[in-house]
């Protein structure tokens, strides 16, 4: 992946053959990557009708909570987001996508979420200027080392409702694993959720406390995970019935990490294709 090219040459491959339809990629540090993928994705249109750039590693690496209570540390936090959005609209991105914020804690919560807001108010006006949409991912509370301040279904529904007439280019991503290691209705929350998705992030995740593999680990589909085809079907069928894919089409893809130590880069990739066109086929067959 840190070879020159190969993302341009990945997407290029992605658009001829017509499967894939979005992708999803990193931010793009050089300014000449940046327009070398521009004429790859102005070329690969319409096949390729998004692509968004995940921008939560970067805040990561420099340390940054969009939703910080500290006035300072949350202006560095946007200003930085800002000039990402700047940076994937000229790559030819279409979308940005973070998650909510570091968890505060019980005391601190109701204030880290109206900074969150403030946070995607100003981030959200930016890049709607620049043409792009947002998307907000939640994280699973009770399953991960790493805790995240938006984490609930229920406070992503809220959030989305109290911010959705200033950010109406605001959206959120749909993850299985999440939902169900939160211990939520995954038919409900893609009711709940509604149009406001943008994403569906097929995600395994091994639900028994007992188990040494217990969490969200990006694991293969199948058992012994939770996500099988036959949960994937019922939740494809559920969202054609609340159309939510009707008019523009909702976006799925498998969430399956590789192995440092897998030397084959296309091992995971070819699995994870044949995963969703085992899903499409039968979904075809049942309607």
């Amino acid at each position: 992946r840190s070879q020159p090219g190969f993302l341009e040459r990945r997407l290029e491959s992605l658009a001829k053959e017509g499967f894939y339809r979005e992708a999803e990629i990193l931010p793009i540090e050089s300014k000449e990557e940046r327009r070398a993928l521009a004429a790859v994705l102005k070329a690969a249109r319409p096949r390729l009708r998004n692509v968004t750039v995940w921008l939560s590693g970067l805040l990561k690496a420099h340390n940054l909570n969009v939703a910080s209570v500290e006035p300072e540390g949350r202006q560095k936090a946007v200003t930085l987001l800002k000039k990402q959005v700047d940076a994937a609209a000229e790559c030819g991105a279409t979308q940005i996508a973070l998650y909510g914020g570091e968890d505060t804690g019980l005391l601190q919560r109701s204030e880290a979420f109206k900074a969150l807001m403030a946070t995607l108010k100003e981030v959200s006006t930016h890049a709607r200027k620049a043409g792009l949409s947002v998307l907000i991912k939640p994280s699973g509370r009770y399953a991960r080392s790493s805790k995240k301040l938006l984490a609930l279904s229920p406070d992503v529904r809220e959030l989305l409702d109290l911010t959705k007439q200033d950010c109406p280019n605001l959206f959120t991503v749909y993850d299985t694993a999440h939902i169900a290691l939160n211990s939520e209705d995954l038919h409900g929350i893609l009711k709940l959720f509604g149009a406001d998705i943008r994403l569906v992030h097929l995600s395994n995740a091994i639900l028994d406390f007992k188990n040494p593999h217990y969490g969200q680990r990006h694991i293969a589909p199948g058992e012994p995970g939770f996500l099988t085809a036959r949960e994937v079907q019922e939740l494809v069928s559920y969202a054609w019935e609340l159309e939510l894919f009707r008019r523009d089409g909702l976006a799925f893809s498998v969430h399956y990490r590789q192995l440092p130590s897998d030397t084959d880069t296309d091992r995971v990739f070819a699995i994870a294709t044949d995963f969703l066109k085992q899903i499409i086929f039968e979904f075809l067959l049942q309607s």
